[in-house]
Order: structure tokens, then sequence, then C-alpha cells
């Protein structure tokens, strides 16, 4: 959520079109097209690159993973998130492992 509705307008975003061809775009607020690549420019870099810790390691608190998800960077986030609903639905489904996931 954080990515795809951050408050600001992202202008120096990068996108691939049909064609393969890099293209730049321009990404308002609830744009779900923004990627992670997006979000290492406008988010991640800002807020933890004084730190020498990972993004995660600043603003997540729920102890060590049970579980490590990989993902595209490149995908938009929509695509990402909608993934790991259905990931956290299926295991609290299915009563799988935890049943509290935090995302």
């Amino acid at each position: 959520d954080k990515v795809i509705h951050h408050n600001k307008t992202w202008p120096n975003c990068w996108d691939i079109d049909d064609c393969g061809n890099a293209v730049q775009s321009v990404k308002p607020p609830g744009t779900g097209s923004r990627n992670m690549y997006d979000a290492c420019d406008y988010i991640v870099v800002p807020e933890a690159a004084a730190y020498d810790a990972s993004y995660s390691e600043i603003f997540a608190d729920y102890g060590p993973a049970a579980v490590f998800l990989s993902h595209v960077w490149g995908e938009e986030a929509q695509n990402t998130k909608a993934a790991l609903e259905k990931l956290r639905d299926f295991v609290l489904t299915k009563q799988i492992g935890r049943t509290n996931m935090n995302f």
C-alpha cells in the first residue's frame, strides 16, 4: 500500500512499453503501476540510506522471518500486492504454518 499510495507524484519513473523499450513516465499517488524500482528511488533510499541497515530492518518489527518471499522488481505494485494477499488468504484458509502473516 505504501508504494501505491505514497503521497507524492513520482516524476522520473521508467516503464517498459509493449515493444520492450524503456520509456519515462510520471506516476501520481494511487498509481498501481508503480514498481519496486520506483519505490527504491522514492521511498527506500530517502528513508533508509543514512542507516547501515536494510529498509525492512528499520521499519518492520515482526522478528525473524518464517518464510522468505521474492518478487520481480519490475512488476506493478498492485500485482505484487494482489499475489501476496492471495498467498496470505491461502495460508490462513489452509491453516498452514503461522496464522498471523504481516505484509
